[in-house]
C-alpha cells in the first residue's frame, strides 16, 4: 500500500529529532535493521521505522510525510479493531475516532490519505462530513470509503451522491477490506503532498 518504501538515515534521524551518528549506532548495534544501496548506504525500510519510533514512544505519525496515512471513523469498538487489525502489518498510519467531531479534528492535524467513514455516526451522519471533506480546498482530494450497515439501493446512491469514493456494507471481509483500501490510497495524493 505504502507510495514510499524506504528512508536514508539522515532521514530517520530527522523525524527521531535524533543525531545521524545515534541512528548509525543503533544500526551497528543490530538495532534497526537496513538494506544497503549499491553505494553501501544504509536504506531503513518504513516498517523498519515504525517499529523504531514506537519503541522509542516517538508518535508514529511523524512518517505521515512517507508513509501513506488512514484515519478511521467509527463508533462501533468491534469494527474499529477489526479494521486495525486489517491494517496491522501493512506500511501505513492508522488513526481512530469514534465520532464525528474527533473525526474533524483529528483529519484537520493529520491530512489522511483515506478516511474510513461510518455512515451512522452518534453525532453527525457521515454523508455531512463527507460533504464537508468534499467542500474543503485542504481535504477534497482525499479518498473516502464509506462502511454501513444500511441496505438497499436509494441508501447506497445517497451515500456515493455524498462524495464518497467507494462504498462498503457491514458485515465485510478483512479481504475486502483490504482491496479496497488499496485500490483507494494508489489514487490517494501523495504523503508529502497532503503533510504540512
Amino acid at each position: 500500500m505504502q507510495q514510499r518504501q524506504y528512508l536514508s538515515t539522515g532521514e530517520l534521524a530527522k523525524l527521531c529529532n535524533m543525531t545521524k551518528h545515534t541512528v548509525l549506532t543503533a544500526i551497528g548495534n543490530g538495532v534497526i535493521t537496513t538494506s544497503r544501496t549499491p553505494g553501501g548506504h544504509h536504506r531503513i525500510h518504513v516498517d523498519e521505522a515504525k517499529v523504531f519510533l514506537e519503541s522509542h514512544a516517538i508518535p508514529v505519525t511523524k512518517l505521515a510525510g512517507v508513509m501513506p496515512s488512514i484515519l478511521v471513523v467509527d463508533d462501533d469498538k468491534d469494527t474499529l479493531e477489526l479494521i486495525r487489525r486489517a491494517l496491522a502489518n501493512e506500511s501505513v498510519i492508522v488513526e481512530m475516532a469514534r465520532c464525528g467531531y474527533d473525526a474533524g479534528a483529528m483529519a484537520a492535524k493529520m491530512r489522511p490519505q483515506l478516511i474510513v467513514l461510518d455512515i451512522l455516526l452518534p453525532d453527525i451522519d457521515g454523508r455531512t462530513i463527507c460533504r464537508q471533506i468534499r467542500q474543503n480546498p485542504v481535504s477534497r482530494n482525499t479518498r473516502v470509503l464509506a462502511i454501513s450497515g444500511l441496505r438497499g439501493k436509494e441508501e447506497e446512491e445517497s451515500i456515493y451522491a455524498a462524495g464518497v469514493d467507494d462504498y462498503l456494507q457491514k458485515p465485510f471481509s478483512l479481504q475486502e477490506l483490504r482491496a479496497k483500501i488499496t485500490t483507494l490510497l494508489r489514487r490517494a495524493p501523495q504523503p508529502h503532498e497532503t503533510a504540512h
